[in-house]
């Protein structure tokens, strides 16, 4: 379970950059829509609360605005209860402007047959990274 909660953050991002690039055909959303649980939810680094819908449809408008490398790392399992996982990673991106701020990410992930990667996305929580902050 856990080797699949790697490879799907991993591949998504590549995605991520590879979309917002405009180098996949808009029928390539399904790769995305396909990965996210019905009752998806997405807490941003500013606080605000996203439904699935709201997300895909901002991901939807998204294709072909930037050109964005993004990357992950350290990723780490926080914990693993029966068919559920949590795992928190780094996001790098960096884009024509030069890098943007980190956010550290937490996920919970569920098993799925028809997921891309067999595991789907029930959370998501962002937050920037910030080094000088103490607590």
């Amino acid at each position: 379970m856990i080797d699949r909660c790697f490879e799907e953050i991993r591949s998504l991002h590549t995605w991520f950059g590879d979309w917002f690039a405009g180098e996949i055909p808009p029928n390539g959303l399904e790769r995305f829509s396909a990965a996210l649980a019905d009752d998806f939810v997405m807490v941003t680094p500013a606080g605000r609360v996203l439904d699935r819908e709201t997300v895909v449809g901002g991901i939807a408008e998204a294709r072909g605005a930037r050109h964005v490398d993004i990357r992950v790392s350290e990723l780490h399992v926080h914990w693993q209860r029966g068919d559920l996982a949590a795992v928190q990673y780094v996001e790098h991106q960096h884009g024509d402007g030069g890098p943007i701020q980190d956010r550290v990410t937490t996920a919970v992930f569920e098993p799925h047959g028809d997921a891309p990667t067999g595991v789907r996305w029930l959370l998501v929580h962002e937050t920037w990274r910030d080094e000088t902050s103490a607590v």
